[in-house]
């Protein structure tokens, strides 16, 4: 029995007889979860022949029930791009904000893995980068991730931790961009991510600029109504990389 987690794929110890019987899904489940940790906190081998800056510490809080979201991926990208397929090689990073003060209160959001528009799986993010600094992995980015209609099937998406304020969508930005331990931890996380993946500057976006991308493709002609992370901020962004 092999159990496959994004690029792993583990089979338990040769064990005989009725004892791996009742051991082997126990065993099998701990492995991939061993796998999908250190792939979330990005310590698997990079990919021969590239080069990246070391990964920065992340904190894995892996979201609950991970195999069944991949299930329900794998048939949302069949309605949407037309393959069943769970697994992702990532082309393009988004740019996300929690409109909320927590992270905990992001993580539970997803966790709940509520149907949205009548699909599942719920809303999710790979990563969410709280105000102190602090980079949380909730889903590895070996893994499609619903954060973005129109390039969940290529784009890995990070969320910010950063509330909505009344005087709108630029004091937003500017408090991000102010803030110093969460931008820094931002930006070193994407600086790792676009040389391991291999991701261009002109892909790393903001959920705002999505529904522009060459790269978005809907089937059923999903858009976006998000305005985080608009183009000026997201080219001040990519100039501090």
């Amino acid at each position: 029995m092999c159990v496959c987690a994004g690029v792993w794929c583990l089979t338990p110890p040769d064990l005989s007889g009725a004892l791996r019987a009742r051991l082997e899904p126990r065993v099998t489940r701990r492995a991939a979860r061993r796998a999908l940790l250190r792939e979330v906190q990005l310590l698997h081998p990079v990919r021969s022949g590239r080069r990246a800056p070391p990964a920065p510490t992340i904190v894995p809080r892996l979201l609950p029930f991970i195999d069944q979201r991949m299930a329900q991926a794998a048939e949302y990208s069949y309605r949407h791009y037309g393959e069943r397929e769970w697994r992702l090689d990532p082309q393009m990073i988004v740019l996300h904000y929690t409109c909320g003060p927590t992270f905990s209160s992001a993580w539970h959001t997803f966790a709940n893995n509520r149907p949205r528009r009548g699909e599942l799986p719920g809303l999710c993010a790979h990563y969410i980068v709280d105000q102190d600094g602090t980079i949380y992995g909730l889903v590895p980015p070996s893994v499609r991730c619903r954060h973005a209609n129109g390039v969940n099937h290529v784009a890995i998406g990070i969320e910010f931790v950063q509330d909505c304020l009344p005087q709108g969508a630029s004091a937003v930005e500017r408090a991000m961009l102010t803030r110093g331990p969460q931008i820094e931890a931002g930006l070193a996380l994407v600086r790792h991510l676009r040389r391991r993946f291999d991701i261009h500057d002109d892909n790393i976006i903001g959920h705002a600029m999505v529904n522009r991308h060459a790269m978005y493709s809907d089937l059923l002609g999903r858009t976006n109504d998000h305005g985080d992370w608009r183009e000026g901020a997201v080219r001040e962004f990519r100039r501090r990389l």
